[in-house]
């Protein structure tokens, strides 16, 4: 006989199935405790147990040839897994006792399939998948148009137009240099990520993992450099911007090849700092940092001289 406890085993896996891969509930489910998805997931399994069960009446009702089937495969399958042990019979007969057995049968029966059919649905969740790919296309068509119609009118979008899917994937983000990665490349901003071995790169984020915690990112280097023993500042000595210009303005196709190859793949355990970079920015303090504060003192014949700038006192210094 198979127990009851191990049947509702089927829906907790289909539960489990579909937290994992439905679209809609995948990218915050990578995210969260194992503790947590257990109990997403049997909450799920339950749902997905009550809706095939409601599904399985409904089919039995108006389909003959699948109440054929069902009727049959109760017959022949569900009843013998199912029944109980034989019981000694009573000393006095009584005529609700047949009554109560077909209605224990009906139950078991019940239990079988909405069991059977949550496990069935969560594993059809790449099916789900299929349909919801086809709804969001179209929903993120109807919204592109209605975006370039607004253009026509001078309207002007402030931040980046994300599809339906990614806007999920953005919401699920937790981790906060997770969160800066992805913004950047959603954005096709530029970022300094600082490395473990005191490495320093300036680049794009092309991508970066969008199920689960991200554990490695893909960078296009424009610059490249370390930091300083003594101050620990920022010194570039490579430019990989320049390098990549000149390629492409003389062979276009190579310089798509030049670009991958150039991609660099960066362990985001390797990280130690990350933030946004603006090379106008960089200019000026570049150059605010390099350039003298030079004084210079107007003489009566129109002609300007360097003025010596005075060296601080000792109660300032």
């Amino acid at each position: 006989m198979l127990d009851l406890a191990l049947l509702c085993f089927l829906p907790l896996l289909g539960g489990f199935l579909f937290v994992r891969g439905f679209l809609l509930t995948r990218y915050s489910t990578a995210r969260e405790e194992t503790a947590r998805v257990y109990y997403r997931a049997a909450m799920f399994g339950a749902v997905l147990a009550t809706v095939g069960l409601l599904a399985h009446n409904e089919l039995r009702r108006a389909v003959p040839a699948y109440h054929a089937l069902a009727l049959q495969t109760e017959t022949n399958i569900v009843t013998p897994l199912l029944a109980k042990p034989a019981a000694p019979a009573p000393a006095v007969a009584t005529p609700s006792a047949p009554a109560a057995e077909v209605a224990a049968a009906r139950v078991r029966a019940w239990i079988f399939w909405a069991c059977t059919w949550g496990f069935l649905l969560g594993a059809a969740t790449p099916v789900f998948n299929a349909l919801m790919r086809i709804l969001l296309w179209l929903v993120n068509a109807l919204a592109m148009g209605a975006v370039a119609l607004m253009r026509q009118f001078g309207w002007r979008p402030r931040g980046p137009l994300l599809s339906p899917i990614e806007r999920l994937n953005r919401r699920a983000i937790t981790d906060e240099l997770e969160r800066l990665l992805y913004e950047a490349m959603v954005r096709a901003d530029s970022v300094q990520v600082s490395l473990d071995n005191q490495k320093v790169y300036v680049g794009i984020v092309t991508s970066i993992d969008p199920v689960g915690p991200a554990k490695h990112f893909t960078l296009q280097p424009l610059m490249s450099g370390g930091r300083n023993g003594d101050d620990r500042d920022v010194v570039y000595t490579s430019f990989y911007d320049k390098v990549i210009q000149a390629v492409q303005q003389a062979a276009p196709a190579q310089g798509e090849a030049l670009l991958r190859r150039m991609a660099l793949v960066v362990p985001i355990a390797r990280v130690v700092t990350a933030s946004g970079f603006d090379f106008d920015a960089f200019k000026r303090f570049s150059l605010a940092r390099i350039k003298p504060k030079l004084r210079f003192k107007l003489q009566s014949n129109g002609q300007r001289v360097l003025q010596p700038q005075p060296k601080p006192s000792s109660a300032s210094a």
